[in-house]
């Protein structure tokens, strides 16, 4: 009869807090040069750890955003 032990793995950059017992994990990815990461920090009871990805934000979207923001501003400023 052969015992196998099975060793939990601990996900990436973890930090352990022992007040609520909770892990706490934060990821953050390299900034891509067509789009930004935004930092997410989850905080979860143990037993149910659910990792989560940084959301992906466009910046091309917020350019056209900002555009159209000055082309206003510079109207208002002719007046």
């Amino acid at each position: 009869m052969t015992k196998s032990r099975v060793v939990a793995k601990r996900p990436p950059l973890a930090e352990v807090t022992n007040k609520n017992n909770t892990l706490k994990t934060i990821y953050a990815q390299e900034i891509a040069s067509t789009s930004s990461y935004v930092e997410e920090t989850t905080t979860a009871q143990t037993s149910s750890l659910k990792v989560t990805k940084p959301k992906r934000t466009q910046i091309s979207t917020r350019i056209t955003v900002l555009k159209k923001k000055l082309k206003s501003l510079n109207i208002a400023n002719e007046k």
